[in-house]
C-alpha cells in the first residue's frame, strides 16, 4: 500500500471512531435526559439543595438574602425546563436583657429584607407563639459618605415628611446603631428640616449610613447625645423612602436578666394576619438584640416563575443566630 492510500484508509478509521463517539455521547445524553424524567422533581430538588448545601452556596444564599444568586442556579438545573417557586422562612435568636422580672408589653424594630410577608411575624418563647403586632411605619433616609471618615462627628440636614417624629430617629453604620444629636427641627409646609449630629465611628468612601424615623404612634422612644460637629464632610443625601424597618411588639412575662425568644417570618409567602391588640408597652429597662440583624439595602427578590404548586421539599439551613428553611416547589413546564 502506498503511502497515499495509508493516509486516506487512517483519515476514514479517524473519522469513523470520531462519529462513533459523538453518537455514542448522544445516546448517553439522552438516556440521562430520559432517566431524569423517571424520577420525581422532589428527588431531584434533594439532590440540587445536598449539592449547594454541601458547597456552602446555600447557607450563603440565605445568610445574605441573595435569592436572585439562588434563582439563576435554578434556571440551570434541570434537563427539562422546570416551574419552581421559592419560600424561606427564617427563624432568629431574640436576647432581651431586662432589669426587672413579671408581665410586661415591649417593643423593638428589626429592619426585614426585601419580599417579607408582613403578615408572617411571630416571636416564640419555648416553642409557643406570643401574642404580637407589627407595624411597617418606618422610613428611612441613605447617606453616602463620599470620603474616608474615623472617630467624626458630622452634621447632616434632611428633610423628611412633617408625620415624622422627633422622637423616633436612629442612624445606623455598618448595621450598628450610632449616637446622633438633634440639632434643629423646624415645620417647612409638608415637610421638616431636620439638623442632626452623627456620630461616625469609621465609614470608607462610598459607604451608606442610614437614617431611619417612624411617627407619633411608635413606641421606640430614642435617646440623643450631645455631639459637636469635628470636620465639614463631602456626602450626598437622599430622598426619604419607605423601609422595610418594621415595630414589633409582644406581650410576655420576663425573668430578670436575659430572656431568649425567637423572631419568625417568612418571605414571597402568603399567610394572613393573625396579630393581636398590644397597649402600654413599656421598653424603660429593657435591651434588645436580633441576631444576624444587618441593614439590607440590597434586592433579594428571585424572578417567581410560578405560584405555589406541584411538588415541594422543605430544606433547614443552620446560620449565625439560628436557621431556615426553604420550601421549593417545582413542576415540569
Amino acid at each position: 500500500m502506498d503511502k497515499l492510500g495509508f493516509i486516506k484508509t487512517f483519515e476514514v478509521v479517524l473519522a469513523a471512531v470520531l462519529l462513533l463517539s459523538i453518537y455514542s455521547a448522544l445516546q448517553a445524553s439522552i438516556f440521562m435526559q430520559s432517566e431524569e424524567t423517571k424520577r420525581s422533581i422532589s428527588d431531584q430538588l434533594r439532590d440540587f439543595l445536598d449539592y449547594l448545601s454541601e458547597s456552602g452556596e446555600l447557607k450563603s444564599v440565605v445568610e445574605s438574602y441573595n435569592y436572585l444568586r439562588l434563582d439563576s442556579l435554578f434556571d440551570r438545573l434541570f434537563f427539562r425546563n422546570i416551574n419552581y417557586y421559592l419560600e424561606p422562612r427564617y427563624n432568629l435568636l431574640v436576647n432581651i436583657d431586662s432589669d426587672s422580672p413579671g408581665p410586661r408589653n415591649v417593643s423593638f424594630v428589626y429592619d426585614f429584607p426585601e419580599g417579607i410577608d408582613k403578615n408572617s411575624i411571630k416571636v416564640l418563647k419555648e416553642g409557643y407563639e406570643l401574642p404580637v403586632n407589627a407595624f411597617f411605619n418606618w422610613y428611612k433616609c441613605r447617606v453616602k459618605f463620599n470620603q474616608d471618615i474615623k472617630d467624626e462627628s458630622v452634621n447632616i440636614n434632611f428633610t423628611i415628611p412633617i408625620t415624622a417624629s422627633n422622637k423616633t430617629l436612629k442612624f445606623y453604620i455598618n448595621s450598628n446603631e450610632v449616637a446622633i444629636d438633634l440639632n434643629n427641627w423646624a415645620i417647612a409646609g409638608q415637610f421638616i428640616n431636620a439638623s442632626l449630629t452623627i456620630q461616625v465611628p469609621e465609614v470608607k468612601a462610598n459607604q451608606n449610613g442610614y437614617l431611619y424615623f417612624s411617627n407619633e404612634d411608635s413606641s421606640i422612644k430614642s435617646t440623643y447625645s450631645t455631639l459637636t460637629p469635628t470636620i465639614t464632610p463631602n456626602l450626598t443625601v437622599y430622598n426619604y423612602e419607605q423601609s422595610n424597618m418594621a415595630e414589633v411588639l409582644l406581650q410576655t412575662s420576663f425573668d430578670e436578666g436575659v430572656n431568649l425568644l425567637y423572631l419568625d417570618y417568612s418571605l414571597f409567602s402568603s399567610i394572613e394576619a393573625s396579630y393581636k391588640i398590644i397597649s402600654g408597652v413599656n421598653n424603660e429597662g429593657v435591651r434588645v438584640k436580633v441576631s444576624n440583624d444587618d441593614i439590607k439595602d440590597y434586592s433579594t427578590k428571585p424572578i417567581l416563575t410560578l405560584s405555589k404548586s406541584g411538588e415541594s421539599v422543605d430544606w433547614l439551613i443552620p446560620i449565625k443566630g439560628g436557621f431556615s428553611i426553604l420550601t421549593v416547589y417545582g413542576e415540569y413546564s
